[in-house]
């Protein structure tokens, strides 16, 4: 018969098993397998039928064992890349809360940028300010901050009701839990779970939740805007990267105003030594701010604390405006 191509014995094995065997070049037609038939032609042709098949059924063993350690390998192989993905991906599961006790980490306890750490650090610097407390030159690069970074941007509608009286604040007033402009520079802790498709945020300010989606979905159109918005993520090497919209209209922790037209892109990363965790935020709105402001924060690492619930919040009755020293 000569040598059949390793193809074509595949043809031959199912044909055979149905009880043909195909034609090959310069031999008989095919034959039923007739087990009554008597010539000697058929009786070859049996022969050779049940060898096809036996080595056919062999071939098939084989091949079908090797399909089958190939998927095996090709399962374990993908199964290693997605465990490799996911030890990838940086760690920031746990408790954090407020920032450690240095000069620089505690100018960022609600927010901070290079600006003001640069000008408290010229404060301290000046041998005039010796005798100042730390306490009133920190209020200063505060207010320094506010000054040449934050006011600046601040467009004419944002302006027309800054700053707002902080016994405006619907958490004041009402007992509303804050905004995502205030929330996310709270102080005190904040509780980070990591899941394969999200990661929950929990704020010990208004023991508040917050999902980070991070299976590659988008904000449903109709989706109604919220006080925290509607955030997705991924992973950038060691950076968790979340992108927030579908913001409702608030107010900032700077006591200006801001539009359902506010945007978040948040980056937070661990330091080196692993016992910081690190953010940095740019927000972007074109109806209260003139360009995108970055600003940053960092919090702790607390295994210790707990978070509890937030439930002895009273509206107040009796109040003074205008008396909130928050920023100096």
């Amino acid at each position: 018969m000569g040598t059949v191509p390793f193809f074509a014995l595949f043809e031959i094995v199912a044909r055979a098993k149905k009880g043909t065997v195909p034609i090959f070049p310069g031999h008989c037609p095919q034959i039923p397998l007739s087990p009554n038939s008597k010539s000697a032609a058929c009786a070859r042709l049996r022969e050779n039928n049940e060898k096809i098949r036996q080595i056919g059924g062999n071939i098939m063993q084989v091949e079908s064992a090797r399909i089958a350690m190939s998927i095996g390998v090709a399962c374990l192989i993908g199964f290693s890349a997605t465990l490799r993905a996911q030890e990838a991906h940086p760690d920031f599961e746990g408790l954090w809360s407020d920032p450690p006790q240095t000069l620089a980490d505690s100018a960022c306890f609600f927010f901070c940028s290079d600006l003001k750490i640069d000008r408290l650090f010229e404060l301290l610097d000046d041998p005039a300010n010796d005798e100042r407390p730390i306490r009133e030159l920190a209020a200063e690069a505060v207010r320094y901050e506010i000054e040449q970074l934050i006011e600046p941007l601040l467009t004419e509608q944002a302006l027309a009701t800054y700053p707002i009286d902080p016994a405006d604040d619907p958490g004041f007033l009402n007992c509303e839990p804050w905004g995502i402009a205030k929330q996310m520079f709270a102080p005190h802790q904040l509780e980070i779970t990591q899941h394969d498709d999200r990661v929950v945020f929990r704020y010990g300010e208004w023991n508040a939740y917050r999902t980070i989606f991070l299976d590659g979905r988008e904000r449903p159109a109709r989706a109604p805007k919220s006080l925290l918005g509607y955030s997705v993520g991924r992973y950038e090497g060691d950076t968790l990267v979340v992108e927030t919209t579908g913001i409702r209209s608030n107010i900032t922790l700077w006591w200006a105003e801001h539009s359902d037209q506010l945007e978040l892109v948040e980056r937070y990363r661990r330091d080196v030594e692993g016992n910081r965790l690190l953010l940095e935020v740019t927000l972007t709105d074109p109806l209260s701010m003139s360009a995108p402001l970055t600003l940053q924060k960092v919090w702790d690492w607390t295994p210790e604390q707990d978070i509890s619930d937030y439930d002895q919040c009273e509206p107040p009755t009796d109040f003074i405006r205008g008396t909130n020293e928050q920023f100096g």
